[in-house]
């Protein structure tokens, strides 16, 4: 029996990534699944946390992306679930500026559904 190509080996082990079985885990749970961060959320956590459907930050709390920063890709699937709420051009923004933004900003963007009260 041949081998699978690199190609459909490449394709084996998306189809199982986990960003995947999360995406349709939470899209099943919709608002039920809730993410409440504070701090620094930066890159796997606000990846997570955009794949939730109601996510509430405490004033304290960075968001960002800093992978490439870092000379890593944002790889818990958080190209897809960033842009999915603040759209490709904001996601570009924050993946190449390697900044962070605050939890007003993140409200504004739509990245945010609740700023938490102080």
């Amino acid at each position: 029996m041949p081998t699978p190509s690199a190609g459909r080996r490449g394709l084996r082990r998306r189809a199982g990534a986990p960003s995947r079985l999360l995406d349709e885990l939470t899209g099943w749970l919709g608002r039920a699944c809730r993410a409440e961060v504070h701090g620094r959320v930066l890159g796997s956590g606000l990846e997570m946390a955009a794949y939730c459907g109601w996510r509430r930050a405490r004033p304290d709390a960075v968001l960002g992306l800093p992978e490439p920063s870092l000379g890593l890709i944002p790889g818990a699937g958080g190209t897809v679930s960033v842009t999915r709420r603040i759209g490709r051009w904001r996601t570009a923004y924050l993946v190449l500026s390697g900044r962070t933004i605050d939890p007003a900003t993140a409200l504004r963007w739509g990245l945010i559904d609740e700023v938490a009260p102080a």
